[in-house]
């Protein structure tokens, strides 16, 4: 999923547990908790500028995926990353940035295995899983109808 519906998502999933107010003073870090995992996009990148544009078009969805996802983007990586906030949280580090950071991170796993092609049981296996996109173009368009509408509802949230 894209950058812009990862933060969308963040915004109103934080609105709807916390508040417009918590929300709205901590945009900023909901932002970077929203997309942070995406780091791990970086080195995938570079492999894809690197491949020529004609062997690009025709690299199969589990290559790309290999590529693109590693394991903190997947339920192991995930769950390190929660319970490690968690317990951030548990030995005294009461900050409502943690709650956020756990919530956003969640939010980005969940709007990611709803939408694009990512592999549930990384590291251990990389086996591709995706819902009923087949081709490059069903997903785009997807990707374009749910960053649409999540666009929508942060609007309608954050003015009024």
């Amino acid at each position: 999923m894209n950058t812009i519906a990862h933060i969308f998502f963040g915004y109103i999933a934080c609105v709807l547990v916390f508040g417009e107010q918590i929300s709205n003073e901590h945009f900023l870090a909901i932002a970077l908790f929203s997309i942070l995992i995406d780091l791990d996009h970086i080195p995938g990148l570079i492999k894809y500028f690197k491949t020529s544009k004609s062997k690009r078009k025709y690299l199969p969805e589990n290559i790309l995926a290999n590529w693109f996802r590693s394991g903190f983007q997947e339920p192991i990586g995930i769950l390190f990353i929660i319970i490690t906030l968690g317990l951030l949280w548990i030995l005294g580090i009461t900050n409502i940035l943690i709650p956020i950071g756990i919530l956003c991170v969640f939010t980005h796993w969940l709007v990611d295995l709803l939408t694009v092609h990512n592999q549930p049981l990384a590291p251990f296996s990389h086996v591709v899983f995706a819902w009923k996109f087949k081709t490059k173009k069903q997903r785009l368009i997807s990707e374009l109808v749910i960053t649409a509408i999540v666009f929508i509802i942060f609007l309608i949230i954050y003015y009024y």
